[in-house]
């Protein structure tokens, strides 16, 4: 018989509290709930916190929008957002895992979303390209575009309703190490939405308590949803390179999160443009 270790016996417990974590979870249940329904069964947990943010900041997930879905796998995400845009609209899920088909309006691109091949491959889904390779074998897909067609996408760039990203670095355990992979994270993402999102805000608004006109939460033009882990280096990220190129930066722990992780989201609204 196997003799019981400290590590054993401290991996039984951490094994333990994870289980009754799972089993207690609310919205582990319900997607068990869902089983066998292909129509309401969500991928991830996560699919419920993007649900809860879409309600209080609609425009995030816009009917008929473009929206770009950073990091997708297994497709939660995608899953939330495909029927939000409706038939008019169109998700692209980018990830370096394989996802299973979501709907007829989620386009899945596989690979590094920073490669050459795949912004190509991206900016011919962005100008509406109907020649979309990604139900090639791999293998193809990392031919380049010909310079025309690269040079005739490019004016077209700026399209995008809302970027989203739930990308989340492997752990390590070690916290000044993770925080600095989500903060890496959020600069990656941010570089990529710069010259993709759209600019500008609608003439609708909305008048505050005392009559003065404000912008309706819906009106906001080029936005972006970003997780992150608490810590002052994502405060200043936050205050340095978010705020001076959205009209509006708000941080959201929405109620699905569990309440011990540090995790929470950046809500940006109305990209100004670089």
């Amino acid at each position: 018989m196997p003799r019981l270790t400290t590590s054993l016996l401290k991996q039984s417990s951490s094994s333990g509290r994870w289980l009754t974590r799972q089993r207690d979870d609310p919205f582990v249940r319900a997607r068990a709930v869902a089983e066998g329904n292909t129509e309401t069964l969500y991928r991830s947990r996560s699919s419920f916190k993007l649900n809860s943010l879409a309600k209080k900041y609609p425009c995030l997930l816009p009917r008929g929008g473009l929206v770009l879905d950073l990091g997708a796998a297994p497709g939660g995400w995608s899953q939330v957002a495909a029927p939000k845009v409706g038939s008019r609209g169109r998700v692209v899920a980018l990830d370096l895992l394989p996802i299973l088909p979501i709907s007829k309006n989620v386009t899945i691109l596989q690979g590094d979303f920073l490669s050459p091949s795949i912004q190509e491959e991206l900016a011919a889904v962005i100008a509406g390209s109907t020649t979309l390779r990604s139900e090639q074998p791999i293998s193809q897909r990392d031919a380049h575009f010909s310079e025309d067609t690269r040079t005739s996408l490019e004016p077209s760039l700026q399209r995008v309703d809302s970027i989203l990203s739930d990308m989340m670095a492997n752990m390590s355990g070690i916290r000044a190490r993770d925080i600095e992979a989500s903060l890496e994270l959020c600069e990656t993402a941010l570089r990529f939405a710069r010259g993709r999102l759209k600019t500008g805000l609608t003439k609708s608004h909305a008048e505050d308590g005392e009559g003065k006109k404000v912008l309706a939460l819906r009106d906001y033009k080029g936005n972006m949803l970003m997780k992150f882990f608490q810590h002052p280096l994502l405060a200043d990220f936050k205050k340095t390179q978010l705020e001076p190129v959205f009209e509006k930066v708000a941080v959201e722990k929405p109620k699905e999160s569990r309440s011990e992780s540090s995790e929470a989201y950046f809500v940006c609204l109305g990209y100004r443009g670089d």
